[in-house]
Parts: structure tokens; C-alpha cells; sequence
């Protein structure tokens, strides 16, 4: 039995691997020129997921034991003695995933774009075209997101940041819709955001705020972050398609990562498919339902304060050192769960202000027990 995966990015090459070890035919369609073009998503991942994924240490970029957390002119900082969070390589991470479908058997077309054939004469096919597929059917709960890499002479970045941390700008008067992060790596930096405002405005003003004016923007990357949670069904009888990755939504809805989930989506979908179903969306949530509907409750919070409110929130989870409890203890794919062992009255007390915050988290409480 042949599957016919349409996209060449991550879900697509590892849904074809997972397919491969389990004796499918393989054959992905990408319609770029080459493996690894694609590189608007940082790489920042735990430790779980790249022995999910096998990787070896040379994907690695950086290795993170830190976490910055500027809220406003708030400033949390945690350390810790061992590595908590990591970046990889996403270009040598795409290509290590494509030797290994080669290595298997699987063929890999490129520059492919005539999708309405395969969808027209082939049974098993596998949507994992990205985030624009996502987009044309929910049409909501997506934000487009900018990533700036950029070098600079100015010495004052030596001080103010380094290789094993991660920093994270919270201010919603500068961007009411998602957070601004900053990784650096050797001589380059890497900041992004994602947001219906002006993006590069957003950019540009928060460099400034560090005082960061003379620098000089290596690349751009461009891409959608999709925040509203996954499908609630991953196989669509009106396309006779079964989706994964991105376009299934299967990214975190507080962050917009998706490799961790993929890793979980791939295996699943793969053993389903060697039992003779389709549909792998309940052994999905199974795993994975209680931690979305979480991020999404984290999400509404945050779109819910403004920017006076948010500060107030977490002045009183610093005061009780939550925030620090949970940059040094929580999960990092399972951050609002860990969260949520952290929450106390006195802030559920400061949340539940707010009619919709409690309307929304009852159901989404409801949905988990």
C-alpha cells in the first residue's frame, strides 16, 4: 500500500519515516526545490523531543539554562545548573529527516505542484502542506509571525545577551497580540514575534527599548503561528484527507511550537494506518487534550489583561516565587499543566474578575474532567 504525504517539511518527513518502519510505500510531494527551505519556525525544543526524534548532537545550536522574562519594565531572571530548553539546527534538521526516508525507501519528489492528481487517484493521502491548509479551512485563530536574524558591532549586546538563554518581552501596548522572543547564537541574533499589528514596527521598536539601533538584518523569515488548538477531527471524508502537523493545528497554542507534537501525531497516525483506520484524533487527545485546552485558558488570560493587569498578575506570582518555581521545575511541553499545580486562590480569586475568563475556563475545566 502506497501513502502519498503532500509537504516535505517535518510532519511530512517524519509521518513518512514512521510510515516506512511500518512497511507502507512512501512518496512525498514538496514543491520546493530542495528539503529544509522553510525556516520561520526558531528550533527552540526540550530534551524530550529531540529523543523522540533521535537527533544527533550536531543538530544542536544552543543549549539553554536560563530564561529572561522581561514583563514591561519587570524583570524576572532564573538560571539553572543543566540545560532546560534547546536549539537546533532546523535546515540540517529537515535534511536528517530526509536521508533517513531515502535511507528507508521512500521517494521524495520536489517541485511538485499538482496536487489535484494525487488527490484524485491515490486512497491514502496524508495532508501535511502546513499552516496554510489549516488557514483556508478554520480561517481564524492564526497569526502571520516575522522572525528578524540580524548581526551587529554594537558592543552592548555582549552584555546584555548570551548563547544560554532564552528572552522573553512581554508589553502589550507594543504588541497586544503574542510575546517577543530573542535568541542569540556566536556572532548572530535572532528575534520574532507574531501579531495582526505591523510586525517590523514591532521589532524594530522593541530593539530600540534595549537601546539597539545599529545593526544590520541578515535574513527574514515569514510564516504563520496557529494559536486556536487543533482540529477536532484530523481526517476530512470531504477532501479524503488525513492531516498532520501544522495543517491539523497541531502546534501549542501559547507558543505556537509544533515539533514536540508532531513527534506524538506521527506515531500515532502511523499505527492507525497499519490497523486499517484513518482517523487517529482520540488517541491524540488522549495524550496531548488536557495540556491544549490548558494553553488555550493561558491564551484567553493573556488576551483578556491589559497591559496594567497583566503586571499585577504576575507581581503576585513573583511575590509567591511561582513564576520562578515553574522556569525552574515546569514541563516545557507541558507548561500549563505544571502551570495549573501552581496556581492558588488568591489568583484565581484575581482572575475570575473577569466574566469571560471564567465563562471560557469553565468550559475548557469542564472539557478536561
Amino acid at each position: 500500500m502506497t501513502v502519498h504525504i503532500l509537504g516535505g517539511g517535518p510532519a511530512g518527513l517524519y509521518t513518512g519515516l514512521q510510515l516506512l518502519k511500518r512497511g507502507f510505500e512512501v512518496k512525498i510531494y514538496e514543491r520546493k526545490p530542495d528539503i529544509g527551505l522553510s525556516q520561520h519556525c526558531t528550533g527552540i525544543v526540550s530534551k524530550r523531543t529531540i529523543e523522540n526524534y533521535d537527533l544527533p548532537q550536531k543538530l544542536v545550536l544552543n543549549r539553554f539554562k536560563g530564561v529572561s522574562l522581561k514583563i514591561s519594565d519587570n524583570l524576572i531572571e532564573v538560571r539553572t545548573s543543566i540545560p532546560k530548553a534547546y536549539r537546533i539546527d532546523r535546515y540540517l534538521f529537515e535534511k536528517e529527516l530526509e536521508y533517513r526516508v531515502l535511507n528507508l525507501g521512500g521517494d521524495i519528489i520536489l517541485n511538485y505542484h499538482d496536487v489535484s492528481k494525487i488527490r484524485s487517484s491515490s486512497e491514502y493521502i496524508v495532508d501535511a502542506t502546513g499552516s496554510i491548509s489549516y488557514i483556508k479551512d478554520v480561517k481564524s485563530d492564526f497569526l502571520p509571525s516575522l522572525q528578524l536574524e540580524f548581526h551587529t558591532t554594537d558592543s552592548k549586546l555582549y552584555d546584555l545577551f548570551d548563547d544560554e538563554t532564552v528572552y522573553l518581552f512581554f508589553d502589550k501596548e507594543l504588541n497586544r497580540d503574542f510575546f517577543i522572543w530573542l535568541v542569540k547564537y556566536l556572532d548572530r541574533y535572532i528575534i520574532g514575534s507574531a501579531s495582526l499589528q505591523n510586525l517590523h514596527k514591532i521589532l524594530r521598536n522593541t530593539l530600540s527599548n534595549w537601546g539597539i539601533r545599529n545593526y544590520n538584518i541578515v535574513a527574514r523569515y515569514y510564516g504563520f503561528l496557529i494559536v486556536g488548538g487543533p482540529r477536532r477531527r484530523f481526517y476530512s471524508d470531504r477532501r479524503d484527507s488525513v492531516y498532520v502537523g501544522d495543517s491539523a493545528g497541531q502546534t501549542k497554542p501559547s507558543t505556537g511550537g509544533g515539533l514536540y507534537y508532531i513527534s506524538i501525531a506521527s506515531r500515532i497516525l502511523s499505527k492507525k494506518f497499519s490497523e486499517g483506520e484513518l482517523d487517529y484524533s482520540t488517541e491524540f487527545y488522549k495524550i496531548l487534550g488536557k495540556e491544549i485546552a490548558l494553553q488555550k485558558l493561558a491564551r484567553l488570560i493573556f488576551l483578556e489583561l491589559d497591559n496594567k493587569e497583566f503586571i499585577n498578575l504576575v507581581e503576585i506570582m513573583s511575590r509567591k516565587e511561582l513564576l520562578n518555581m515553574l522556569l525552574l521545575y515546569g514541563d516545557m511541553d507541558y507548561h500549563a499543566t505544571s502551570m495549573l499545580n501552581l496556581i492558588d486562590k488568591d489568583i484565581l480569586k484575581y482572575l475570575f474578575k473577569h466574566p469571560r475568563i471564567i465563562s471560557e475556563g469553565i468550559k475548557i475545566i469542564s472539557s478536561i474532567f
